[in-house]
């Protein structure tokens, strides 16, 4: 196409410089027809690349569409796959690190699930009567539920340990509680009534005068006490009371 429109031009410039004018109107057509023809030819590859690059701008538009209809399957699966591998994990055994912490005062049905947990946690060293839901539901206005819950977890790895078959140097038990598990018990409180101090629990009467002190130097109603006793024959701890001071 460029060759025959410098050929259209070498023939004007010779039609020009012979000076017939017939044959200089033939060349100048000729050129211009030569021209027309490279204009049509052009403009014929401009639409056509306008025609591509619309069919590629919609190619693009379709692919980006299909791209983010499968980022929507891949989360949608990924979720599933989440929640079905929850479901399907085996729930953990108890223990002392995943007690429950929704102790609620005054709350029987919630200190039960602990109570629970921590019996099966300290693998049956640790014992929690009937009595202790009823002594915990009088305490309603009770105000650090959460110290209470920390106080009976730390109970139950005392009791766990002391009772593990290990050869353990206590001493003085209160002073290797609080040494060992950051607990504060107490074995004796001369000023316990004589009808608080024992219990019966299993045909058997118990000394009641072990306790946590959870709350110390504050009203009563905030006074929180944890009375157990040890009962070395059958390696437990026994806890009878949850709630406030006597």
């Amino acid at each position: 196409m460029a060759g025959e429109a410098h050929l259209a031009r070498e023939r004007a410039f010779e039609a020009e410089r012979s000076g017939n004018l017939r044959e200089i109107v033939k060349a100048v057509s000729a050129e211009r027809d030569r021209a027309l023809d490279v204009a049509a030819y052009n403009e014929r590859e401009w639409e056509a690349a306008q025609n591509a690059a619309e069919e590629y701008g919609k190619e693009v538009i379709q692919l980006q569409a299909q791209l983010e209809h499968l980022r929507a399957q891949v989360d949608a699966l990924t979720l599933s796959l989440t929640f079905a591998e929850t479901d399907s994990a085996p729930p953990q055994d108890p223990n002392f690190d995943n007690a429950p912490t929704d102790l609620l005062v005054a709350d029987s049905q919630s200190l039960n699930f602990l109570c629970e947990h921590l019996e099966k946690a300290a693998n049956g060293h640790i014992l929690f009567t009937p009595n202790v839901a009823s002594s915990w539901e009088k305490a309603a206005n009770y105000p650090t539920p959460s110290d209470m819950q920390v106080g009976l977890v730390k109970l139950a790895r005392v009791a766990a340990k002391i009772y593990s078959g290990e050869e353990l140097v206590i001493g003085h038990l209160d002073t290797w509680v609080r040494e060992n598990f950051d607990l504060r018990i107490s074995l004796q409180d001369d000023d316990m009534p004589k009808k608080f101090r024992t219990f019966q629990f299993e045909g058997t009467t118990y000394d009641r005068t072990p306790h946590i002190k959870v709350n110390d130097g504050v009203p009563h109603w905030a006074c929180g006490r944890v009375y157990f006793t040890l009962d070395s024959l059958n390696s437990r701890v026994i806890v009878d009371h949850i709630g406030l001071h006597w």
